[in-house]
């Protein structure tokens, strides 16, 4: 079995093409950008973005580590507030707390200002003040005295008043 030149040549051209595609290599993967630059653009942007992601993941885990702290803190005081002023460290009993501590003529002076920022008239629960608060029960001075789709009536020192939203 005799081979003939161009048969010859198609056995070994895979081979020839290989061996060049090896030596060259560097060469050759360097001017690929002259004939594919917009795949060279279009993996810088697509870089970029996922950086802008990436750096917007990582603001947004920093302020969650953050809120966390403030919260561990937050408990930290509270379960100190318990135990250093709410209970007598003698006889571990809970202390009188009497109503002069909050002097109610300071609190009568002050004029509150009521908020109303939302209304949930079947629960007859509305937030004022950035507080849930229910029917019949008072926000700063002020005793609700109902809840209805429209807005909250409470009765304060001055009378009865009206608080609806977007106002």
């Amino acid at each position: 079995m005799h081979l003939n030149s161009k048969q010859f040549f198609a056995l070994l051209f895979p081979f020839i093409v290989a061996v060049i595609i090896f030596v060259f290599s560097n060469e050759i993967v360097q001017n690929m950008r002259y004939f594919f630059a917009s795949y060279e653009d279009y993996s810088n942007n697509t870089l970029n973005s996922k950086a802008d992601i990436y750096l917007k993941i990582e603001e947004k885990s920093k302020k969650y580590l953050e809120i966390q702290n403030k919260l561990e803190l937050r408990k930290s005081n509270r379960e100190w507030i318990v135990k250093n002023m709410l209970y007598n460290k003698e006889n571990g009993t809970q202390l009188n707390l009497q109503k002069e501590i909050i002097q109610t003529d300071k609190v009568a002076e002050k004029s509150f200002v009521y908020k109303l920022e939302m209304i949930y008239p079947k629960a007859k629960v509305a937030l004022i003040n950035e507080k849930i608060i229910h029917e019949s029960e008072t926000i700063d001075g002020a005793k609700v005295i109902k809840i209805s789709n429209d807005g909250v009536l409470i009765e304060y020192q001055k009378g009865l008043k009206w608080l609806t939203l977007f106002r």
